[in-house]
């Protein structure tokens, strides 16, 4: 009985003078403190104080340049001068064509015939007496495509390089030339030809890229009328 007690005492002894057992608090990655005799390491639930700071202060400055570029974008200060012209148009939902009263600048002795279907709108314009298409041998044509994508689905651009190599594939006409010209709302471009009757054709594309909306005016005349009709088209492109 002795033995034992004096065992027991000893064991006691030997608990009391051990080094209490270090704790270690480590971090979960869900932000959960887990307190355990482990390095953090060991069980890899430490994170390394220095890289959290770190990647706060690069969320910090992505945030804050976000910021900075979207308010740049919407003060309009930042933004470039724009004319009067392409604020009044933006304040629109169409083409300014389609406000225009065109009978007040057609000369009165020119015959005007109107064609509506469910893809365009087309002028036809002549000093010369026709009745409809099919008699129209000279003049003035404007035909204005309203809203590309709705209609055919294509943009205005992609419309108009359709219509102009459908003239370039024709085989009745003979090439004569092409150039982009510059405008200040449209994006445009034209081509010459002549066709089998020896008169001269200039079809040119004005796209509006805004509203997908795409005029086109060709001039078809002989050479000694040239000059009148394409005054008269000049006027009509004035107006887009």
């Amino acid at each position: 009985m002795k033995y034992i007690l004096l065992l027991c005492a000893l064991g006691f002894n030997a608990l009391v003078g051990a080094k209490a057992p270090e704790l270690y608090r480590c971090e979960q990655n869900n932000g959960t403190v887990v307190i355990q005799d482990r390095r953090c390491m060991i069980t890899d639930l430490q994170q390394n104080k220095a890289q959290k700071s770190q990647r706060r202060v690069l969320s910090k400055r992505v945030i804050s340049n976000k910021k900075a570029h979207s308010t740049q974008a919407t003060n309009p200060s930042q933004r470039p001068n724009r004319s009067n012209t392409t604020k009044s148009r933006q304040n629109s939902s169409r083409s300014p064509y389609f406000n225009m009263g065109w009978d007040q600048f057609i000369p009165i002795n020119w015959m005007m015939h109107k064609i509506i279907t469910s893809k365009y709108q087309q002028l036809l314009l002549s000093r010369m007496q026709f009745k409809n298409s099919n008699d129209f041998s000279q003049g003035v044509k404007l035909t204005v495509y309203n809203n590309t994508m709705q209609e055919s689905r294509l943009d205005a651009f992609a419309q108009a390089l359709k219509l102009y190599h459908q003239i370039r594939d024709n085989s009745s006409f003979k090439l004569l030339g092409s150039q982009f010209k510059t405008h200040a709302n449209y994006k445009a471009f034209n081509i010459k030809y002549q066709n089998q009757r020896q008169q001269l054709l200039l079809t040119e594309f004005y796209i509006d890229e805004d509203y997908n909306d795409l005029f086109v005016i060709t001039v078809q005349a002989k050479e000694a009328d040239w000059s009148l009709n394409w005054q008269l088209a000049m006027k009509i492109i004035s107006q887009l």
